[in-house]
């Protein structure tokens, strides 16, 4: 049985991920390892040191890696953003639309921090307001219900008004 250092093991695996149209039992052929053992090491080794698959949609993108993702193209320059697109097997409106979906986002929290006190204490006595007028509105119904059973009693007993 081979051991194989980290080393190798590492450069197999992002050999792996950034195959491009290689299969991965051409791989394997070259290395001389075993295609299960391939694919153990990229689950070991395959989410360290920021390896991203470039087979692997930017759909099925975590949030995290998103941002990151976001966050680093912003900050290069028209050159390297190419080369970064290429590199991680983005599109640019890829990287357009997770930046809205963030922009939407603080938004949202901006504008849920920014109700006033003013409105939060509105808010609070229009709920008070109608606390209120339900609470009347089933103290009324009871009333009425306990009535009308008295009168259904009253006939029965005296005998007066039709009964069912």
């Amino acid at each position: 049985m081979k051991t194989f250092t980290d080393e190798f093991r590492k450069s197999a695996v992002k050999k792996a991920l950034s195959r491009g149209q290689i299969s991965i039992v051409d791989i394997c052929k070259g290395l001389n390892i075993a295609k299960p053992t391939l694919y153990q090491w990229i689950k070991t080794y395959g989410k360290q040191d920021g390896m991203i698959p470039l087979n692997s949609r930017p759909q099925d993108w975590s949030l995290e890696q998103r941002f990151k993702a976001v966050f680093t193209y912003e900050s290069l320059n028209d050159d390297e953003r190419g080369k970064f697109l290429r590199e991680n097997g983005l599109y640019s409106n890829n990287l357009i639309e997770w930046k809205a979906d963030i922009q939407k986002c603080f938004e949202n929290q901006k504008s849920d921090a920014a109700m006033s006190r003013n409105e939060k204490l509105k808010f609070q006595t229009q709920i008070k307001e109608l606390q209120n007028d339900l609470h009347r509105k089933e103290k009324a119904l009871a009333e009425t219900a306990a009535l009308l059973i008295l009168k259904k009693k009253a006939d029965l007993i005296w005998g007066t008004g039709v009964s069912e």
